[in-house]
């Protein structure tokens, strides 16, 4: 497990614990790679930019050098950027899929990832013949389909949550269950440091 403390010595604050102790759970094996990219980020915007992590991650003209060293925010749209880039997340956008069905092809492969098998998908389709389709509202089919994936790999010992970045849009991860219980708690008090930031489980999602 890599030392956190020994990353950033001088700017080690609490919500910074918090955000790199996210980061390894939810970056596992590739976590000391986006370490890496978040030293150069907050050290050498102009070398991060330079070499094409601004487009590659998010990291849009809006951030300026001084925002990146005011909060974490740019260090969670990284994470975000980064996590999309590796499999360990998939860009959701709050009104469905870009591509219909690539949510649950995501999720099953998060699953074969940890070494799970595969995921037998047709529960999806079986759901999808249930659904009233006049009374569904925009929004709610993928808010439904969230639950319904959170619902289907729990017994495999896995749990599906996303970062609420407050967009218009989810961040998905799946982790284990003994990895969701050490999450690190984002409090109002971290809010702050952090810009927007919750972790939200399947089961958490609001309902009508």
């Amino acid at each position: 497990m890599v030392n956190i403390r020994r990353l950033f010595p001088s700017r080690l604050s609490k919500p910074r614990r918090k955000l790199l102790a996210l980061a390894e759970i939810l970056l596992e094996e590739d976590f000391p790679r986006y370490r890496s990219l978040l030293e150069l980020l907050e050290t050498d915007l102009d070398s991060f930019r330079a070499q094409g992590y601004d487009d590659r991650y998010g990291i849009t003209d809006e951030f300026t050098a001084a925002d990146i060293t005011q909060d974490l925010y740019g260090a969670l749209t990284l994470l975000n950027g980064f996590a999309d880039e590796t499999g360990y997340s998939f860009w959701l956008d709050w009104t469905g899929e870009s591509s219909e069905g690539s949510f649950e092809i995501w999720v099953a492969a998060r699953v074969h990832a940890f070494g799970l098998g595969s995921l037998d998908l047709g529960f999806v389709d079986d759901w999808r013949d249930t659904l009233d389709w006049d009374s569904i509202d925009r929004g709610d089919f993928i808010v439904e389909k969230f639950r319904l994936l959170g619902r289907h790999i729990q017994p495999l010992g896995l749990d599906l949550i996303f970062l609420n970045m407050g967009e218009d849009a989810y961040h998905p991860y799946v982790v284990r269950h003994a990895d969701y219980r050490r999450l690190p708690k984002i409090t109002e008090a971290d809010q702050a440091a952090f810009g927007f930031c919750g972790i939200q489980r399947w089961d958490e999602l609001p309902k009508d």
